[in-house]
């Protein structure tokens, strides 16, 4: 038996996602010109870019805004049918993950009022069940999706095959790019602050931070050494490290000076604030360890720096999906 804990991890499987009607009741969604009309802003640089033949890396300029190889943010209102489906028809779009989301009614989106006695509308007392998803784009991509939103905006059908994206234009309550906020989530930063107070002003803190786990070798291979700089830039130290393939996880755990943790704090645009640096979240190291009995079930071997009785491992609740 190996002197290091074990971590099982399940056969993976494809998810079965539940469908459309979040809230007990079935949603009201906007028109296509009131979609037209919230969402078009969104568009419109990817829309000046493409069309005046700029450099699409351009788009990287804005730290805020849609680009490739930076993470897009689907919020819907509900669920879509099979969303890595619709992803998986547009070349160069890479599906990452989705999560849970709750939502507040409003005058666009909501909950349909069916009570007897009521008159017809939105329920104001009722949330929206809906879903955050999560994908990597491409320029190629990026141009692919700008197209399937003109046909709809236009109020065109939708192309053979591509149904799934006009239900996720329709329910699309915003659309953005993953960012310093949802790196650094409130939670990160008061743990953040505690440890600034505890430790003073040469306080050394510990966090975990998971990378995205990229489709391939080598944009996984990029992705790490980006961070690397990273890390070396805000004079940190990576002090362990871990992979699972099975449920698309890479781990580290890294030391980060009194400095770099302040600007973490203010969500300064530096290096492990930026979606360039090719991370998902940042999180307390305390979130991420957790006691592990030993176990003769030969599935997952972490790494060997590791304390026993607690193993640096996945703290994120997400999907297991089956390879393609």
């Amino acid at each position: 038996m190996s002197e290091f804990p074990l971590l099982p991890v399940p056969k993976p499987a494809r998810d079965k996602r539940p469908r459309g009607g979040g809230g007990g009741g079935s949603i009201q969604t906007p028109s296509r010109d009131r979609q037209r009309e919230r969402l078009d802003p969104v568009f419109q640089r990817l829309r000046d870019v493409f069309d005046q033949g700029r450099d699409p890396v351009d788009l990287r300029d804005d730290p805020a805004g849609i680009a490739p190889e930076r993470a897009l943010v689907f919020e819907v209102a509900g669920s879509i049918g099979d969303f890595s489906a619709a992803v998986a028809r547009i070349d160069g779009l890479e599906f990452l993950a989705d999560e849970e989301l709750i939502l507040d009614p409003d005058e666009d989106f909501g909950v349909r009022e069916t009570r007897q006695g009521r008159a017809p509308g939105i329920r104001d007392d009722k949330p929206i069940a809906g879903r955050l998803y999560l994908a990597m784009p491409d320029v190629q991509a990026l141009r692919h999706l700008l197209s399937l939103w003109r046909l709809f905006e236009n109020g065109q059908a939708a192309p053979r095959g591509f149904a799934p994206w006009f239900e996720v234009f329709e329910h699309l309550h915003a659309l953005r790019a993953w960012g310093p906020e949802d790196r650094i989530p409130s939670e990160t930063i008061q743990y953040l602050e505690e440890e600034l107070a505890a430790q003073g002003d040469d306080a050394v803190v510990r966090v975990e931070i998971e990378l995205w786990y990229a489709a391939t070798d080598a944009k996984r291979r990029a992705a790490k050494a980006s961070f690397e700089r990273a890390v070396a830039e805000a004079e940190g130290i990576i002090v362990d490290q871990s992979e699972i393939g099975a449920i698309g996880y890479i781990g580290r755990l890294v030391d980060l000076p009194a400095t770099e943790v302040r600007r973490l704090i203010d969500r300064e645009e530096v290096n492990l604030a930026m979606s360039y640096a090719g991370f998902w979240v940042i999180r307390p190291d305390q979130a991420a360890r957790f006691s592990v009995p030993f176990t003769a079930t030969p599935l997952v071997n972490l790494t060997p720096s590791m304390t026993i009785g607690n193993c640096f491992a996945p703290f994120r609740r997400r999907h297991v999906f089956a390879a393609a």
